[in-house]
Parts: structure tokens; C-alpha cells; sequence
């Protein structure tokens, strides 16, 4: 008995905790519940990139007024739809802006990928498809796994969100470390990158085979997502090329400022 109660302040510290953390995944299972986030996920992962009636009717129905969701998720998930099929006809993108104006969104963030698709020669021939379908993952990259995961609280709500819906895309970004921490070197997809090393004579140059170090700096926005990929993908790569990474960007922007920041644009442009 004497035992049993001078470990009481222990077990009710642990219970305390155990609580607490409980509580935090009662609450965010209860957000993704609400907002219906593992089906807009979900649906984000099975497009294929090309045309396809399946795909355009889920966008549709997914984006309905009397869909579970909010007005900001549907318009992301629209968005990052309209980056990621180039195939997409003339039609079938005023449809999709008509669901947004049908949600009674105001903002103009669609009127600049209208803009993208228009500049970057989207729908066009199969060959400038390809350019399409890059500038569409990066862009995607960000309204898309920046959507989903930074509403679920940081870094905690999103490795709960990839183990309820886990997906394999993978950012420019987190390609690069996967790359760096298996091989040393960049990818393909990254060659015109700037590299710096204050340990070259030149200050820039190739990647030292010895560097231990390294830091991911984007100029422009950054997010969670591309944090949490990197940070999941290194712990994976042979010790033998263990490296330290540091991720950084000129801002972290929540969605709903990488929103605001291309309604911002749209109205500079006047498009």
C-alpha cells in the first residue's frame, strides 16, 4: 500500500499525459472528420494528370456546395486540379470555375492559374504537356500537401494525416534530398539549382562528396509539407550517406496566405 501511493504522483503525471495527447488526436481525427479531409486527399492522389471523365466528375462533386469540406479546402483541391491536368478543355475549366463561383469564393487566385494555363501554352500539344506537367507539380505541390496538412495542427497533424491517407508524391525539393542523402548529388529535375559552399574557393560550385551538412533554401514560399517530407525521406537513406538537413524558405505561408498571395497577383496583373 505504501508503495502503491508514493507512485501515485507518478502515475497520475503519466495519465495526465496519456491524456492530453489523447486529446490532441481525438481533435484533429475529429477536423479531418469534419472537414472530410482524408476524401479530398484521397481524390487529389488518384488523378492521373490526363483527361478523364471520372476524374473531372469527382473534382465536380467533391467541390459541391452540399459536400462535406470548407470553402477554402474545395478551392484548393479545384485548383490544384486545374494545375495538375493540362488536358483539361476550355469547357471543362469553366466549369470548375464555375463550382468556385457556385461556393461563392471571391478571391481571384483562379483567374491567375487561368493565367499559368494560358502563358504556359495549357492544353496545347503533347510535347509542351510535358513543361506543363512540371510547372503543374510544383505549383500543385503547394496547394495541394500544403492544403491538407498545415490546417492539422503542424507537424503532428500531419504525420497523423499520411498514416490515415499515405501518398508517395514527393516535392522538387524533398526529390533533391532524397537524392543528396542516397547519392550526394542533385537529381535531374534539380540540375540549374544554385549551389553554395563557403568551403570552395568560388563560394558555389558541385556538392563535396565529405559535406555533412546541408540546408534546402527556397526563395519564395515555403510550407510543412515539404518539411515533414524531407525530415520522413532522409531517416530512410543509408547510413552511409546520413547527412543533417535544414529546410528553409524566405516565408512559411499557410494556405490560406498562399491564397491570398495569388489573389494578390492576379489584381497586380490585372488578369
Amino acid at each position: 500500500l505504501a508503495s502503491a501511493v508514493e507512485a501515485l504522483p507518478e502515475l497520475s503525471e503519466r495519465k495526465r499525459i496519456l491524456d492530453m495527447h489523447t486529446n490532441i488526436a481525438t481533435a484533429l481525427l475529429s477536423e479531418i472528420n469534419r472537414r472530410g479531409i482524408d476524401q479530398l486527399y484521397l481524390t487529389e492522389s488518384s488523378w492521373s494528370g490526363a483527361q478523364s471523365s471520372t476524374e473531372f466528375n469527382a473534382v465536380l462533386a467533391a467541390a459541391a456546395e452540399d459536400a462535406v469540406g470548407t470553402v477554402m479546402d474545395k478551392v484548393r483541391l479545384c485548383l490544384s486540379y486545374l494545375l495538375s491536368t493540362p488536358s483539361l478543355s476550355a469547357e471543362e475549366v469553366s466549369q470548375i470555375e464555375g463550382a468556385l463561383q457556385s461556393l461563392g469564393y471571391q478571391g481571384g487566385a483562379h483567374l491567375y492559374v487561368r493565367y499559368l494555363r494560358r502563358m504556359h501554352g495549357i492544353p496545347s500539344t503533347a510535347a509542351s504537356q510535358t513543361t506543363a506537367k512540371k510547372l503543374a507539380g510544383k505549383l500543385s505541390d503547394r496547394l495541394g500537401n500544403l492544403a491538407e496538412h498545415m490546417d492539422a495542427a503542424g507537424r503532428l497533424g500531419m504525420k497523423m494525416l499520411q498514416k490515415i491517407v499515405p501518398v508517395e508524391r514527393k516535392s522538387d525539393i524533398a526529390k533533391a534530398a532524397v537524392s543528396i542523402a542516397t547519392t550526394g548529388n542533385l537529381p535531374k529535375e534539380c540540375e540549374g539549382w544554385e549551389i553554395l559552399d563557403a568551403k570552395q574557393a568560388s563560394g558555389r560550385g558541385n556538392l563535396r562528396p565529405g559535406a555533412k551538412d546541408v540546408c534546402l533554401f527556397t526563395v519564395g514560399g515555403g510550407n510543412f509539407a515539404e518539411f515533414g517530407q524531407i525530415m520522413e525521406l532522409v531517416k530512410k537513406a543509408p547510413s552511409s550517406h546520413r547527412k543533417s538537413f535544414l529546410y528553409g524558405s524566405t516565408e512559411m505561408l499557410s494556405p490560406e496566405q498562399f491564397l491570398e498571395q495569388m489573389e494578390i497577383v492576379a489584381k497586380q496583373t490585372a488578369m
